[in-house]
């Protein structure tokens, strides 16, 4: 199982690495990991845990977030932005047009996750996703060059 350090090593300069907060106390470590490496603007702190994204601001609030959903609350824009929180990550599920247009106009990124099926992934990119999480990489990026849209 590689560390955060082996993937931070793989992939700085790359991609953005989206790091999910699993263990309860880490913010602060990963956090000063991310610190250390260089690499605030190039990742996403998230967690189903929402007061944890909140906390990872108190560390640093360059550090971009996003809060995960596994179901669709009736606000989760709201709760995205409470948690102060810049995306919304919900699972393909539960997607629609309607959260995407409401994460938009609260400012946040849209982010879906997870799909490794290339006609999923098209239809969350003509739904105006701004990234999708997904296990295949390389099919990831032929739809998208595919498409002529840049994902964040």
């Amino acid at each position: 199982m590689p560390t955060l350090q082996d993937v931070i090593d793989l992939v700085k300069g790359q991609a953005v690495i989206q790091i999910e907060l699993k263990g309860l106390g880490v913010e602060e470590a990963v956090v000063k990991k991310v610190e250390e490496n260089g690499i605030v603007d190039e990742v996403v702190i998230t967690s189903f845990r929402h007061y944890m994204v909140r906390k990872v601001k108190t560390f640093n609030p360059r550090v971009s977030t996003g809060v995960l959903f596994l179901g669709l609350p009736l606000d989760a824009s709201r709760l995205a932005r409470d948690a102060g929180a810049e995306g919304l990550h919900a699972n393909v599920n539960y997607l629609d047009g309607h959260l995407v247009e409401d994460g938009h106009r609260y400012g946040l990124k849209v982010r879906a996750w997870n799909t490794d099926n290339p006609e999923q992934m098209r239809w969350l990119i003509d739904l105006g996703v701004d990234a999708i999480g997904s296990n295949r990489p390389d099919i990831l990026m032929d739809v998208v060059k595919t498409h002529n849209r840049k994902l964040v």
